[in-house]
């Protein structure tokens, strides 16, 4: 399994999130809830999923998904991609700039890699076990 590609690949992506995000702070056009008042969705949460699912996808097509928006997604496999597209939607909702890009990678049920990007810091944050 070659880490370093599945690290650079959660790169590009939590990049690709991120820059929706960005592209959208403060200019919300839908804020909805899931399953409660304080649990926020936004269109800023689903663009930046999209992004990052078409990146992940077009490097990965044989891996499975589980992501916050959309769910699980992909046949069952051993190698899985865990995203949160925007982790700390109520900060972003009301135009707190503390919020990340979440994604991490796991085999086997073992989280080998994880990237987390705070796009209003421009700080990225990598581990891959190992």
């Amino acid at each position: 399994m070659d880490l370093d590609r599945i690290k650079r690949v959660a790169m590009a992506a939590a990049g690709k999130g991120g820059a929706e995000l960005t592209r959208r702070f403060g200019k919300l056009s839908r804020i909805s809830t899931k399953k409660g008042i304080a649990d926020l969705v936004t269109d800023a949460d689903i663009a930046a999923e999209a992004a990052i699912l078409k990146t992940i996808r077009s490097a990965f097509p044989d891996h499975a998904v589980l992501a916050e928006e959309s769910g699980a997604a992909g046949k069952e496999t051993a190698s899985r991609w865990i995203i949160d597209p925007l982790d700390g939607t109520t900060n972003y909702a009301h135009g707190l700039r503390i919020y990340c890009v979440s994604i991490a990678f796991a085999s086997a049920d073992e989280v080998l890699v994880g990237v987390i990007l705070s796009p209003p810091l421009e700080e990225l944050f990598i581990a891959v076990k190992g």
